[in-house]
């Protein structure tokens, strides 16, 4: 169930404990750099009751990085921008 946010490929998955009391999650974001793609797994703490919420808690962490990596990227430009300016 990946999903494109901003240029990125963000792809939630939920795995549910061995012991039957929950699910816990994690995401990939996927970013091109140049003509690679940088993959990068995020854990999530705790547990979740169902599935569904697992992967919505993780579709939403991925999302929140995607919007660090762009504003980080925004803001290296908007300098590379003001420094040829002048």
């Amino acid at each position: 169930m990946s999903e494109r946010y901003k240029g990125c490929w963000v792809d939630p998955r939920a795995h549910e404990l061995s012991n039957g009391s929950g699910w816990d999650a994690e995401v990939y974001v996927a970013e091109d750099v140049g003509p690679e793609t940088i993959d990068t797994r995020y854990s999530l703490t705790g547990t979740f009751p169902t599935r569904e919420a697992a992967i919505e808690a993780a579709l939403n962490v991925g999302k929140r990085k995607v919007d660090e990596i762009t504003d980080s990227v925004d803001s290296e430009l908007e300098d590379l921008f003001k420094r040829r300016q002048g």
